[in-house]
């Protein structure tokens, strides 16, 4: 492999050029094989897609699997994937179910799906969007605090971030 350019292709600065001969039986093939080292970084949207895709193929396996045979290491699975989400991307949550939820909101309630199917979590099995406390921008807030405090203690598991999905913000009253 050459490398045959440093970049200096107009308008395409992060643009890398090398030249691959593969031999053949009868002749050699000359490849010319671009790299661009922006699509090599991943997005903070493609990371929220592969996150969110992973809880939704475990979600599948493990409801397809007998109650007696579920993975041993999910909890460790669900709890890595809460804890990837940053607590930035957490944003408003859908006004109504037939409103698409971010990948972040989706991720958390598959995450939410597959702890009651494994009865990591109490809470009985439903929607995706039945695990969805009521949109308010102050629990939110509240919400994305504390949110931030689970991620940041490494002995906390899925069911400290899951147990903030049902606690209220508190009131106080004079």
């Amino acid at each position: 492999m050459h490398f045959a350019g440093d970049g200096s292709v107009p308008n395409f600065q992060s643009l890398q050029q090398w030249s691959v001969d593969i031999p053949s039986d009868k002749f050699v093939i000359h490849y010319i094989v671009y790299k661009d080292d922006y699509i090599n970084n991943m997005s903070r949207l493609s990371r929220a897609m592969v996150r969110r895709d992973k809880a939704l193929t475990l979600c599948e396996m493990v409801s397809l699997a007998d109650c007696d045979r579920q993975p041993l290491s999910v909890s460790e699975d669900l709890t890595k994937i809460l804890r990837d989400i940053p607590v930035e991307k957490i944003g408003a949550l859908p006004n109504s179910a037939s409103e698409k939820p971010s990948f972040e909101w989706e991720t958390i309630g598959v995450v939410a799906k597959i702890a009651s199917i494994t009865s990591l979590w109490e809470t009985p099995i439903g929607s995706i969007h039945s695990y969805f406390p009521h949109n308010s921008k102050e629990w939110l807030q509240t919400f994305r605090t504390r949110w931030q405090l689970v991620k940041d203690t490494p002995s906390n598991t899925v069911t400290d971030f899951l147990k903030l999905m049902v606690q209220k913000p508190l009131e106080f009253t004079v």
